[in-house]
């Protein structure tokens, strides 16, 4: 980062980090924390993304367009919260489980836990 001003995240994302090398100490270690936190949380944001999409895919491929029984309504950093098809819930799991542990090609495994529930504040766990 502080050779070329920026740094990429996993799927080579950039953030331009002009202060990486500036003389004043806390512009510098703004930067610093930056770029540390592009890394993980980009990444980890690029790898959510990027199973959302594969999700969308294998959706359509089981249900096709005219109905889709899950939605994906908010991400926040590695988390997708989707308003599914309670009769659809336990194939929608599947299809969510296999696309984000296998989305990335990484070294160690992800793994994915999922909360179920009518609002946010009243998720439970269930298994996988």
């Amino acid at each position: 980062c502080r050779q070329i001003g920026y740094i990429l995240t996993l799927h080579k994302r950039r953030r331009w980090l002009p202060d990486i090398n500036s003389e004043q100490y806390n512009l510098q270690s703004a930067a610093e924390r930056a770029a540390v936190n592009t890394v993980c949380q980009g990444s980890a944001a690029d790898v959510a993304k990027a199973a959302m999409l594969k999700v969308e895919r294998k959706v359509k491929e089981k249900w096709g367009t005219e109905w889709i029984p899950c939605v994906p309504i908010l991400q926040i950093h590695d988390e997708i919260l989707f308003e599914v098809d309670p009769s659809e819930l336990y194939a929608v799991r599947d299809i969510i489980k296999e696309a984000m542990e296998s989305v990335g090609n990484l070294s160690v495994p992800l793994q994915v836990q999922f909360r179920v529930g009518p609002a946010w504040g009243s998720l439970k766990e269930i298994e996988n």
